[in-house]
């Protein structure tokens, strides 16, 4: 059968249908790209190449063939997408399959459009005209594409906690797109008199337009899934930040009710030994009453609520003989909440006195080596910084997220995941490190 058409007018229609699209999915998965810029062009240019030889060849193969020419098509653009875009392969799937089945209709409303323009040209299958009718529709409708689709698709696209319910969502655009192989297979008119005709266009316009509306319900779905565990989780911590307060409150209250019963248990006895006229007994309970730990609290700065987890955990390095170093100055009137100064200091200062006592258990030769230094200070009236640094022999295991995991239980730490939510919660920055032997943490807070 003679062609109505030259071979440079189908490559013309074969780069309009490719070309936009390849480029399409590029800008989407922008952010993913394993390989760099350069490499992944030409890729995407191979891609382009492989597919324009591939759809050439249904000009020399029995219409027959055309079916598998398109599933060929599609496993080739997944094949390279895997090899492109590094992201989980149910996202790319269904993206894939979605674009696909919109780019039919651009297919279809292409030629609908050029038979408006001229029947001749139209039933000339190929002709320069239908190339240009459909570039025209991808100029004007592929940038609402984009901002109806692709945008909340990245948005999603995003968030790998999700990823399990990939592996199924891709079946909804499948659906779609068998409901147009169907469409496109399944008749006896040519889809040549089809989409010239009125109503073809028009009835996949009303599909693609009810697949979209779906993806976006799904879309929104998905966000409201993630905000809800994202709000699980903030609930969660702040559970634990609460029963953390209130058992470094108890702590501290007993410290000084301990302190206090001892010292007037010393008082007693050194009584009852002037009494008895014992001087190495008095000289011995003077001395006892003298040590640091029983005197008067120290005041490391003015705000009530973090001198005295200050004075707590000071206490406690003094008792292991961890050396000490600290210089935190905190009005009273701070911005931060009493709970978060507690959790914050608590969680870093406790975490920096175990590591200290765990390093000394497992290398006992680095005891004289050991030390805690903390900072504190407001940078202005609505920032605060704080530091802590401490020597660290032993590593601390990280978890796949690169999170430092917990020596108490399973997963990572409590303490550091309750200051990086303080950090968040007031807008600043929480820097948790390990190098050089030694551990570090430094966190920035800004008023809201």
């Amino acid at each position: 059968m003679t062609m109505m058409f030259s071979k440079w007018e189908f490559l013309l229609y074969t780069l309009c249908t490719i070309i936009p699209w390849v480029l399409l999915s590029l800008f989407t998965f922008k952010e993913n790209f394993r390989h760099s810029l350069k490499m992944t062009c030409i890729y995407a240019v191979l891609l382009i190449i492989t597919r324009a030889a591939l759809d050439l060849s249904i000009l020399y193969v029995p219409k027959e063939w055309y079916f598998f020419e398109d599933l060929a098509g599609g496993l080739l653009y997944l094949l390279f997408m895997v090899l492109l875009v590094d992201m989980h392969i149910g996202k790319i799937a269904f993206f894939l399959l979605a674009i696909s089945s919109f780019s039919n209709w651009y297919v279809i409303a292409a030629k609908h459009v050029e038979g408006l323009i001229s029947l001749d040209w139209a039933y000339m299958r190929y002709h320069w005209t239908y190339a240009v009718c459909m570039l025209i529709l991808e100029i004007l409708l592929l940038p609402l594409l984009y901002r109806l689709f692709c945008v909340p698709f990245i948005s999603v696209s995003k968030d790998n906690d999700f990823n399990r319910m990939w592996y199924y969502l891709w079946l909804v655009p499948l659906t779609f797109f068998m409901i147009w192989v169907v469409l496109f297979y399944g008749s006896t008119t040519t889809s040549l008199v089809r989409s010239i005709g009125k109503t073809y266009w028009l009835v996949k316009l009303a599909i693609d337009a009810g697949s979209l509306l779906i993806y976006r319900l799904l879309f929104m779905l998905i966000a409201e899934h993630k905000r809800a565990a994202e709000m699980a989780a903030r609930n969660y911590e702040q559970d634990m930040r609460i029963t953390q307060y209130t058992n470094l409150s108890e702590k501290i209250d007993s410290m000084r009710e301990l302190r206090h019963n001892i010292r007037h248990h010393l008082q007693v006895i050194d009584g009852y030994a002037q009494q008895d006229g014992d001087k190495e007994l008095t000289d011995y309970v003077e001395k006892l009453m003298d040590n640091t730990a029983l005197k008067k609290p120290l005041v490391y700065c003015e705000n009530l609520s973090a001198n005295a987890v200050l004075q707590y955990y000071a206490g406690t390095a003094q008792q292991e003989d961890i050396p000490c170093s600290i210089a935190v100055t905190m009005p009273k009137d701070i911005f931060i909440e009493p709970t978060d100064i507690s959790v914050l200091i608590g969680s870093l200062f406790s975490n920096a006195v175990e590591a200290c006592i765990r390093d000394r258990q497992n290398h006992p030769d680095i005891a004289d080596k050991q030390y805690i230094v903390v900072k504190g200070r407001p940078k202005s009236d609505s920032i605060y910084t704080f530091y802590i640094e401490n020597k660290a022999v032993d590593k601390p295991v990280s978890g796949p997220k690169g999170a430092f995991l917990s020596h108490h239980h399973a997963g990572t730490g409590i303490g550091l995941a309750s200051v990086k939510y303080i950090a968040k919660k007031y807008n600043g920055t929480a820097s948790i490190s390990f190098k050089d032997e030694k551990f570090t943490a430094a966190v920035m807070l800004i008023r809201q």
